[in-house]
């Protein structure tokens, strides 16, 4: 409705439609849901544990489907970006990893320690699994191909029919947003996470802040005036 209308604002400058009609006049903008979804750990242990018990089945799939779940809470990227990650993007050295994000933009981020671990021994385990000549994708198919969006997007879309969690929207978006809380409530600033998320701007980073930024209860517990005050 606003790129509409901004298009509708362009034809009555430009003279190609009259200016005295109010294409909007009887229409209302919807209403933005500020609900942002999160994990709490226990969420995370279920799905964890499901992959771990996946694997006595199907053991290329289960590791690979739990690395990018792993990938996402560690790094907060987009789906998109998870299938367009290559091995060469990742530097095991500096800790940091090129992302492919919105508009083509290649961005470095940095990656935990922890999270430089997983990838390395998953790195080995598909050393293992294709006899010395792993896919070019950190996240293939078993054949070595690049995963669609569509693809990991499924196995997402399975693990919401399989634990419906009813006090959160299970998505991949929901870990990114859970990389994004627990973040903050760590202690990380909202200038850091803007940049790891690469927000354009501060106003989205800053609706997380909202919602989970620590320092403002940090200083409230460190200044508040009922500190010196005797009870």
């Amino acid at each position: 409705m606003r790129v509409l209308k901004v298009f509708f604002n362009y034809l009555i400058a430009e003279e190609l439609c009259p200016g005295d009609v109010d294409l909007f006049r009887n229409i209302r903008f919807s209403k933005v849901d500020d609900r942002i979804d999160a994990f709490i750990d226990a969420h995370i242990k279920q799905i964890l544990r499901y992959f771990d018990r996946e694997s006595r089945n199907k053991p290329f799939h289960a590791y690979r489907n739990k690395m990018a779940v792993v990938f996402v809470l560690g790094t907060g990227v987009r789906l998109g970006e998870l299938c367009n990650l290559r091995w060469n993007n990742i530097d095991f050295e500096n800790n940091l990893v090129e992302v492919y994000g919105k508009k083509r933009k290649v961005v470095s981020i940095p990656i935990a320690n922890k999270l430089r671990k997983e990838l390395a021994d998953y790195y080995v385990y598909l050393q293992s699994y294709y006899g010395g000549k792993p896919s070019q994708y950190v996240f293939c198919a078993i054949n070595k191909s690049q995963l669609s969006p569509d693809t990991l997007a499924s196995v997402f879309k399975r693990l919401k029919r399989l634990f419906n969690f009813d006090d959160v929207r299970l998505s991949a978006h929901t870990f990114r947003h859970t990389f994004a809380s627990k973040a903050l409530k760590n202690g990380m600033n909202a200038i850091t996470l803007q940049r790891i998320l690469r927000h354009e701007s501060l106003q989205m980073t800053q609706r997380y802040v909202d919602m989970w930024g620590s320092d403002w209860k940090h200083h409230n517990e460190k200044y508040n005036p009922l500190n010196d005050i005797d009870l």
